[in-house]
């Protein structure tokens, strides 16, 4: 089952709710992921897996549906993250090997496999179109705050990751002895639009 080319399929308050909002990130992360130079075919394809059986109804029922408290959804939303990022290579968790795998002679640094720069950039979008899908802002500060000490990525990804928060106006500081980031905004990422007017 798609549920984007069938909306027939929305049949919980929670599936309209959540297809608004879905529709909403992808949008902001295809504007964000313009103003990174992500191809437009790459921009088509993100997230496209959120309109799966595997994980739509899953999604909805969690973030929407008012019970996440309840196991059945929360075990529900458990598979369908992890098919999530399985199935997305713009996650950091799509490059690691739980066990820590290090194939001999190879890069791969404690289990981690160097992210292509494509995706980089699309996981930096999608940070972006989410805190203003779901935060109101592109100005995404206090959420890299919060989580980049969480993320494992690669010491080349952390980087690149360095030079591309810096096009989009952030200061982006790393210590790797005491493991330590702070990120300060230098400039708005995207400079706010214009009110649409319908009209006098």
């Amino acid at each position: 089952m798609n549920y984007w080319t069938d909306p027939a399929l929305w049949t919980l308050p929670e599936h309209q709710a959540y297809a608004e909002s879905l529709h909403t990130h992808i949008r902001y992360v295809q504007e964000a992921g313009r103003k990174l130079g992500i191809q437009e075919k790459q921009l088509e394809l993100h997230d496209l897996s959120k309109w799966t059986d595997a994980e739509f109804p899953y999604y909805a029922a969690f973030f929407h549906g008012g019970t996440n408290d309840n196991p059945r959804i929360a075990n529900g939303f458990a598979i369908a993250w992890l098919h999530h990022i399985h199935h997305n290579p713009h996650h950091w968790q799509h490059w690691i090997f739980p066990d820590g795998y290090i194939l001999k002679d190879s890069s791969v640094e404690n289990g981690i496999v160097r992210m292509p720069d494509m995706y980089i950039r699309e996981m930096v979008a999608d940070w972006m179109g989410a805190e203003m899908t779901y935060g109101g802002s592109w100005d995404m500060t206090k959420w890299l705050n919060k989580n980049l000490s969480r993320i494992k990525i690669h010491s080349c990804v952390r980087q690149e990751l360095v030079c591309i928060l810096s096009e989009v106006g952030y200061r982006y500081t790393y210590d790797l002895l005491s493991n330590t980031h702070k990120v300060t905004s230098v400039d708005a990422p995207i400079p706010p639009r214009k009110a649409i007017s319908y009209g006098a």
